[in-house]
């Protein structure tokens, strides 16, 4: 659903689809879900949709009274208005049959989380209400490749939120994490839902200190880069990598942790463990598995636009192979679960099971900041320079002198007092960030009303002399 003028940079090679698609857009992306529609009328039903001066090709049409099209589409908004508004329009045939508005987007939107809303249509012969169509939207500003931060032991710049007090971790409970980038986008439209990949955690023996430690298998691109736990270097595909590195390095959203009612049996788990070494050294046919997986049929067609084949560049989606892999640990670990070879299924999927107990929150990633409400928030007014008074030169040094000697007896007539001294004590243990601004106040003003008298001072020493 992706065509001519949608993009406002050519036709992407398919090295940047989809390892790097979020990163071709430097401002905001717009990806749209096309799914159904409802009591529209009229036949051979179509969907176009238009963003100010950017529009998708028509959807394939439909012959069904209620038609499903499911159909992405990307929007690159880098040259588009905040406020501009999303245009549906609805064909039958070649004729323009119905209309409906998205308003103000991306400002109706959370960035980074599906809207999944129907949406009523105006007929355009009657201007009367016709049926209405189901779309899911999602707006990010966020790149898929995040920028490492030079002055933190973190690999990725950005704050997040970290809960392990509910969390113990054992062999067979799984992870499931929430990215951000292109195919995570592509997933989290697709299902509905905010995960786009899994993880099946494990116990195994350290290399180096035979000690057991924890560790996630996962199934990804590894686009952060982050080291094997047993391969010393960062690598695609089937990884092992220590468990509470992969919660924090992730290069995405949300991490949930899904832990087993009970633990898996001794026999069981064994299995396990021999299936994990063997898959993890690429000596097992579940490797070759995926040479060429059904994926859905709208990924698959919208990743091909961007010259992605799927027999040449498998290793760029293969995250949609992770809860594959995670199914079949969990099977081998005697728990009861379906899984069908090359078959594509949801990190969804793995919900379905009665096995698990209730998810953890384990981490959540601070919201980007946006652009242009950072210009609107109010900052501290800058301070105005002091401004340099013009012919006034210092005092003397028997001035200095004497002003501070004037000065000390002054102060020593106060102590002196005994009423004055006993109330501001008082007020100071009552009060002390006050009285100190209070201090600072008097003390400036004193110093300014000074100025005059002081030149009189000057004046009237010079007559004495």
């Amino acid at each position: 659903m992706i065509g001519r003028g949608m993009h406002t940079h050519p036709r992407t090679p398919h090295h940047h689809a989809p390892e790097t698609m979020f990163d071709v857009s430097k401002k905001r992306k717009l990806m749209v879900y096309v799914l159904e529609g409802v009591g529209i009328g009229g036949e051979k039903l179509s969907v176009q949709l238009l963003l100010g001066s950017l529009k998708s090709t028509r959807t394939a049409a439909s012959v069904d009274a209620d038609p499903s099209w499911k159909e992405l589409s990307y929007f690159d908004m880098t040259n588009v208005s905040r406020k501009q508004e999303l245009k549906i329009e609805v064909f039958s045939g070649k004729s323009l049959f119905a209309t409906a508005t998205v308003p103000t987007l991306p400002a109706a939107l959370d960035h980074d989380q599906v809207v999944d809303e129907w949406f009523d249509l105006t007929r355009v012969a009657t201007d009367k209400l016709s049926g209405q169509v189901h779309l899911r939207l999602y707006v990010s500003k966020r790149q898929e490749t995040a920028k490492k931060s030079s002055n933190s032991t973190d690999a990725y710049a950005g704050k997040y939120i970290f809960d392990y007090q509910k969390s113990t971790f054992k062999s067979g409970d799984v992870l499931l994490f929430e990215g951000h980038g292109f195919l995570d986008v592509c997933t989290k439209l697709v299902s509905g839902m905010p995960y786009t990949s899994a993880g099946l955690v494990m116990e195994l023996e350290s290399k180096y200190t035979r000690k057991k430690e924890l560790y996630l298998l996962q199934y990804s691109r590894n686009l952060d880069q982050l080291h094997d736990a047993f391969r010393f270097t960062a690598t695609e595909g089937i990884s092992l990598f220590p468990l509470y590195d992969r919660i924090h390095q992730y290069p995405g959203l949300k991490v949930w942790h899904y832990p087993l009612k009970q633990p898996l049996l001794p026999g069981p788990l064994a299995n396990l463990q021999e299936w994990v070494w063997e898959v993890h050294q690429g000596i097992t046919g579940f490797n070759t598995e995926f040479a060429s997986f059904p994926y859905p049929a709208a990924i698959k067609t919208y990743l091909q636009h961007f010259g992605w084949n799927p027999t040449k560049n498998n290793t760029a989606v293969q995250e949609l192979n992770s809860t594959q892999l995670v199914l079949e640990g969990l099977k081998l670990g005697g728990l009861h679960v379906e899984r069908k070879a090359r078959t594509y299924y949801e990190p969804t999927k793995l919900l379905l099971y009665t096995f698990f107990a209730e998810p953890t929150l384990l981490r959540k990633d601070a919201p980007v900041a946006d652009e242009e409400s950072e210009e609107s928030e109010d900052k501290p007014l800058p301070v105005p320079p002091k401004k340099k008074v013009k012919g006034k030169k210092p005092l003397p040094k028997k001035a200095v002198a004497k002003k501070e000697k004037d000065s000390d007896d002054s102060s020593s007539h106060k102590s002196k007092d005994g009423d004055s001294s006993t109330e501001s004590d008082s007020d100071e243990s009552e009060h002390p960030e006050e009285v100190k601004k209070e201090k600072k106040k008097s003390i400036f003003s004193s110093f300014v009303n000074s100025k005059p008298k002081d030149k009189e001072h000057k004046e009237k020493e010079k007559e004495k002399e």
